[in-house]
């Protein structure tokens, strides 16, 4: 007769496991990209920075404003990875681990995560700028003449039109 084995928790039993779940975790939560970035860093046994295709910073979580400061200069041990989606560009990630550089496949896991989360955290910008590339296609290509409907529309994208507007070529 077989001695029965207690069923092991993969997570618990994978360090590595344990700590891509802290980072999957912030992202199902919705808590947004500073709680992403913390969860990062944690995994990561790293201060990280989130950057924007635009290299603005989205979140930080460094150890001090010194750390912050080396890890965006690229100090020391410090690695930077680029963000991406279906293979295009969204942002970078850049850390300095505080101990033994993380593991690859971590790294990977979690920049994958990160990635998502920066695009869609664009999603309301990117259909913001769709909106407006509509609205001044269907214009400029006379789609749109009623006064009123291209007063309302415009309205909608925050542009007040009442008094009337010029557009130079």
């Amino acid at each position: 007769m077989a001695a029965a084995h207690p069923k092991q928790d993969p997570v618990a039993a994978s360090p590595l496991l344990s700590a891509f779940e802290e980072v999957s975790e912030a992202v199902e939560s919705g808590s947004g990209l500073p709680a992403v970035a913390r969860a990062a860093a944690h995994a990561l046994e790293a201060s990280v920075v989130v950057l924007d295709g635009r290299s603005s910073i989205l979140a930080v979580a460094c150890q001090s404003p010194e750390d912050e400061r080396a890890v965006l200069a690229g100090e020391g041990s410090a690695g930077v990875a680029v963000l991406r989606v279906a293979d295009a560009p969204v942002g970078e990630l850049r850390w300095r681990p505080r101990g033994t550089p993380p593991a690859p496949v971590l790294l990977r896991m979690v920049t994958t995560l990160i990635a998502q989360e920066v695009d869609r955290a664009r999603a309301p910008e990117r259909a913001s700028e769709a909106a407006v590339a509509d609205f001044v296609g269907d214009l400029l290509g006379r789609r749109v003449t009623d006064r009123a409907n291209i007063v309302a529309r415009a309205e909608e994208l925050g542009c007040d039109l009442t008094a009337g507007a010029s557009v130079i070529v």
